[in-house]
């Protein structure tokens, strides 16, 4: 992973009812400009009574307990979470910043099941299971509340953020976003997802991180509705696709490979191909050996759920996601974007992944 340096600090004024760690002394002798609040759900199956904590994208310790933690609270029953990094004065250093949010589950964690694999015995297990999104910060004008849904997915895209970009580089909003919505293309490309999606001006590339994820059971998929974001609204069957595949990096649970291991053997390896090829480097093979093993088991999970809720919901399709016969072309192909827009839209998605053959993309 890239070494990610940037010494900053947080001023923090007035807790809340949910607690605030790591402060570093604060002061009351500049301008307050608002309250940050972060909020989300926490899905993989919904998570509930997990931890989370958030920290500067920067940190070198983002674990629960750690000095370097600016709040921390837990996930409700329904996976959902807000937590108040305080009152931001003028001086201080957490606005206009990357912030990385993350989960931690334990054994007061329960996971609502959301693959096959999970109805076993013993295999819904979710304690050690740690996931994670990117936040900006931007300098309140008021009050500001900043949305940071957590999932499978989102984890992925962090981790190939985090190998891809030195946050010291990343210094406004705007490159963030061009920097976030990079990640995600090569996440998309890699896994040959169609994030493209109509609007009024043109085709725009949704943002793995900007989509809040329901859990992927008919009860849910069925009542789904469109989300904006901006001036992109995600449609019901994008979102539907992505709650389906999100479901399905469970796949290879079994008796020896718990959720934990498998949510972080998916993202270390995408994260490394994306990281090798924004940096000009060879892949290895055993990498892309191992990767295509897994995507043949998703494509299997994702198969399987689908025929479930097809018999529920109408109109659902299912996902389109790479043929594990295309991993290796799709690594080949791989482009990654590290420039960064400080004014621009964040690109688009680049070309040269394959999709499967198992649904249409986005309707």
């Amino acid at each position: 992973m890239k070494l990610r340096q940037l010494t900053l600090a947080l001023s923090l004024v007035g807790a809340s009812s949910i607690g605030l760690v790591g402060c570093g002394g604060g002061s009351n002798n500049y301008e307050e400009i608002g309250e940050v609040t972060l909020s989300g759900t926490a899905v993989k199956g919904v998570l509930s009574s997990a931890t989370v904590v958030a920290c500067l994208a920067s940190s070198s310790d983002c674990s629960a307990g750690s000095d370097d933690v600016l709040a921390t609270t837990q996930t409700g029953s329904d996976g959902s979470y807000r937590l108040s990094l305080g009152e931001i004065t003028d001086d201080s250093s957490v606005a206009g910043q990357p912030v990385l949010v993350k989960i931690f589950a334990d054994t007061d964690t329960s996971h609502n099941c959301d693959f096959s694999a999970c109805e076993v015995s013993g295999q819904n297990d979710v304690t050690g299971l740690e996931l994670s999104t990117l936040a900006f910060v931007d300098v309140p004008d008021g009050d500001a509340s900043v949305s940071a849904n957590i999932s499978a997915l989102t984890e992925i895209a962090t981790q190939s953020f985090l190998e891809t970009f030195e946050v010291s580089a990343v210094q406004n909003s705007s490159a963030f976003e061009s920097a976030q919505q990079s990640a995600s293309n090569a996440v998309a490309s890699l896994l040959g997802l169609d994030l493209s999606v109509d609007t009024s001006v043109g085709t725009s590339v949704v943002n793995l991180f900007d989509v809040q994820i329901p859990q992927a059971v008919p009860a849910e998929l069925g009542d789904v509705t469109s989300q904006d974001v901006g001036d992109v609204t995600i449609p019901v069957s994008l979102i539907q696709e992505l709650s389906v595949i999100n479901a399905s990096f469970g796949a290879t649970v079994d008796a020896d490979t718990s959720i934990s291991d498998a949510i972080s053997e998916v993202a270390n390896l995408v994260s490394t191909v994306v990281g090798d090829t924004a940096d000009g480097e060879d892949v290895d093979s055993g990498v892309i050996t191992t990767l295509t093993t897994i995507v043949t088991a998703v494509n299997t999970e994702v198969t399987t759920i689908s025929t479930d809720v097809s018999a529920e919901v109408d109109g659902f399709e299912e996902p389109q996601i790479v043929d594990a016969s295309d991993v290796e072309d799709n690594v080949d192909n791989l482009e990654v974007d590290t420039d960064l827009d400080d004014g621009g839209d964040g690109g688009t998605q680049p070309s040269g992944g394959s999709g499967g053959s198992g649904g249409s993309g986005v309707q």
